[in-house]
């Protein structure tokens, strides 16, 4: 079962990445894709595949387990970094962008 705190990590990165992509336009949306991409590759030819079933499976989970909404809360804020330096909104709590 998951606890509060990473379903609330979870919930204000997904929070973030909506307003991020609210601002972000074609080319900074392009350009995070491309990052993502790489950053996918990379970690594949050294590791292996990453499970396309599984990933789905934590997307579409209704009771996702503390795995599952671990590996959302990495992913999404290795989303919201690469958004935050393709649109160039800063993040004023850490004061890195």
């Amino acid at each position: 079962m998951a606890d509060d705190k990473s379903v609330d990590q979870v919930r204000d990165y997904h929070e973030l990445t909506k307003r991020l992509m609210a601002v972000a336009d074609k080319q900074a949306l392009e350009e995070t894709l491309r990052v993502l991409a790489v950053h996918v590759g990379y970690y594949q030819r050294r590791h292996g595949q990453v499970p396309m079933e599984e990933t789905l499976a934590v997307l579409h989970s209704d009771n996702p387990t503390a795995e599952q909404l671990a590996d959302l809360a990495e992913g999404l804020r290795c989303l919201t970094a690469v958004l935050m330096l393709a649109t160039g909104v800063v993040d004023t709590e850490s004061g890195s962008a």
